[in-house]
């Protein structure tokens, strides 16, 4: 569609006004100017018409002409993206994309920003002709070096030490309490889930004796504030609401244990701020937090959207935001996905959108974080969805999407919804919040993964503790 044509133009001009910010560059589509850029130079100043000043702001320099033959631009370690598509790496001027480039920046932020986002970082080396191949693609995107693990160890080296002299504010550095400043050459170590589980549940307990509370009433006795017409809803002014839809039958348990809501006796425990752990009929249960009001949230969600109540609030004050070139010109074609989730949208002029409206469930979202993964989410998934099929290539996005293929779009935007508005790993947790999450987890509906399928829960059966403690079965 002219939407999508409009968006992948969008990014190549993109690469090229950033690598010849010297030269000017003119975009008119259907006899409008949609963009008019004047020769300048300094090329943040072309990174500030692209991606804004928050972003610009924020970038620090890095630049070594002995190794990079040039300099680098990184964001700061509070500055982070759901995607690579803020990565842009040029060789002589020429924009790339290469794996071993890739690697050596999400090594140099290990541990330094949370899983799963990445940092913006524009990089600008130059080398002999010698050193490299163009010849290995045909779009010309990708090169091969000729020295390119010891490319990958210089830029791994000067991002990381970059970093690492800057003055990172606290919550940065809080991000990997025990680092012990080892870079790890060889890849991001595997941890598996079991061996990080009990060793927080060993930190817990020797720092925490007897720390717990009871946990949930039975459904017919439980007392949840703040009852709407939406689903109980738990306000947290620091942080994102805990909410769910609907209260289960008073001793309704499920027929799996493994999911079942604890006896009124047992203990109930957060441990370091990230896992709910409390007893099963015939072991332990251990949630993760995240994962589960995930799932809670998302569950809720399409209830909401299959029974036509989606529960929307208005916004005292409309949150303005600022798209990138690319966004923009998909604005018209997501739009209506947007108003089907509960996102009512308004034009504000130029790049600028206003949010005049939102699901329930964002309260205390960053609004304008969220708008940018959804556009890019949408950006990331439509083209894939026919590669492959020569037959599609020729279809116009209303041809393309059919009845199923919306409905994917849609879950995908409620999952990215429900995503951003759980609660996360650290966050503390009252006592009432936890029992509104555990009491939510045995509604119809609830599985035990996220919804991108990560686990949610893992049971430690009685044979299992009595097997580790070598006590008879």
């Amino acid at each position: 569609s002219n939407a999508v044509e409009m968006g992948q133009l969008s990014e190549m001009i993109t690469s090229f006004a950033i690598a010849y910010q010297e030269i000017q560059f003119a975009v008119v589509s259907n006899q409008k100017n949609i963009l008019n850029l004047l020769p300048v130079s300094d090329v943040k100043e072309r990174l500030r018409i692209f991606f804004g000043d928050e972003l610009v702001s924020q970038l620090l320099l890095v630049e070594d002409e002995s190794v990079l033959g040039g300099r680098a631009y990184i964001s700061n370690p509070l500055v982070t993206k759901p995607t690579g598509r803020w990565q842009f790496f040029f060789l002589n001027r020429r924009f790339i994309r290469d794996r071993i480039i890739a690697a050596a920046v999400r090594k140099a932020y290990y541990e330094i920003i949370p899983g799963g986002r990445y940092p913006a970082v524009f990089l600008f080396m130059h080398l002999p002709f010698e050193e490299y191949d163009v010849n290995v693609h045909p779009t010309k995107l990708e090169v091969r070096f000729r020295n390119g693990w010891q490319i990958h160890d210089n830029i791994l080296g000067l991002i990381r030490k970059k970093l690492l002299d800057s003055e990172l504010p606290a919550s940065v550095v809080s991000v990997t309490p025990g680092w012990t400043g080892e870079i790890p050459l060889s890849g991001s170590p595997v941890v598996q889930q079991s061996s990080s589980v009990m060793q927080a549940l060993v930190d817990f307990f020797k720092t925490h004796p007897g720390e717990h509370f009871q946990s949930p009433p039975s459904a017919g006795q439980a007392n949840l504030p703040n009852q709407t017409s939406a689903g109980p809803i738990f306000p947290r002014p620091a942080g994102p609401d805990i909410s769910r839809a609907g209260s289960a039958p008073a001793n309704s348990f499920p027929s799996d244990s493994a999911t079942s809501l604890p006896a009124a006796s047992t203990g109930v425990f957060q441990v370091h701020n990230t896992y709910i752990i409390t007893e099963d009929r015939d072991g332990l249960l251990i949630f993760d937090q995240h994962a589960l009001h995930e799932r809670i949230l998302w569950t809720q969600f399409k209830e909401q959207m299959r029974m036509a109540v989606l529960y929307r609030q208005k916004l005292l004050m409309p949150v303005l935001v600022e798209l990138e070139m690319s966004e923009s010109a998909l604005l018209g074609e997501v739009k209506p996905y947007l108003e089907k989730v509960g996102l009512e949208i308004e034009e504000f002029g130029g790049r600028t959108i206003s949010i005049q409206a939102i699901p329930q469930i964002l309260n205390n979202v960053n609004l304008p974080e969220l708008i940018h993964e959804l556009l890019d989410n949408f950006m990331t998934d439509k083209p894939a969805s026919s590669a492959g099929k020569e037959e599609d290539v020729e279809r116009t996005m209303s041809d393309f999407v059919t009845k199923n293929e919306s409905d994917k779009v849609l879950d995908d935007l409620v999952k990215v919804m429900a995503c951003k508005a759980a609660v996360k790993a650290g966050d503390r947790l009252a006592p009432e919040e936890i029992q509104a999450l555990l009491k939510a987890q045995n509604e119809p509906g609830y599985t035990t993964t996220c919804p991108h399928g990560r686990p949610a829960v893992w049971k430690i059966t009685l044979a299992e503790l009595n097997k580790y403690f070598q006590r008879p079965s």
